[in-house]
């Protein structure tokens, strides 16, 4: 099963890894990813997990839509490669797959495609217990 993550293009900020919880987009604090952007809603879209590891985005119904691949949508199915837009923030969705060694990664078989001290601080970060 693919792992998922997304980036903003623009390679601001850290890529935010897609799990079991739902990810939000939008200009109030409480979204998971906050952006600040006039043409974004405070709570513009989320990006929800469905059967068998695969996500959707989902427009909160934002005056101005988000928009997957440039088209406006209202709920759509997301992978690798997809370019989801929010007011002028721009973010690719990733695959978290391990790498073949020619590709990329630490060299290892399986590696993730990171130096191996940045893959030990990411296994720790996801396994500390969420906040509250």
């Amino acid at each position: 099963m693919a792992v998922l993550q997304i980036r903003q293009v623009d390679g601001q900020g850290r890529p935010i890894r897609l799990h079991d919880e739902p990810v939000s987009i939008g200009r109030h604090p409480d979204n998971t990813i906050r952006i600040k952007d006039e043409k974004a809603s405070r709570f513009h879209c989320v990006i929800e997990p469905v059967a068998d590891g695969e996500h959707v985005i989902r427009d909160l119904g934002s005056r101005n839509g988000t928009r997957v691949n440039g088209q406006r949508i209202q709920e759509q199915p997301i992978g690798p490669g997809d370019e989801i837009k929010v007011g002028d923030h721009v973010f690719e969705v990733q695959n978290r797959d391990p790498v073949e060694p020619e590709q990329g990664g630490n060299g290892q078989p399986g590696s993730p495609d990171l130096p191996a001290w940045a893959a030990e601080i990411d296994k720790l970060i996801e396994s500390l217990p969420p906040k509250g």
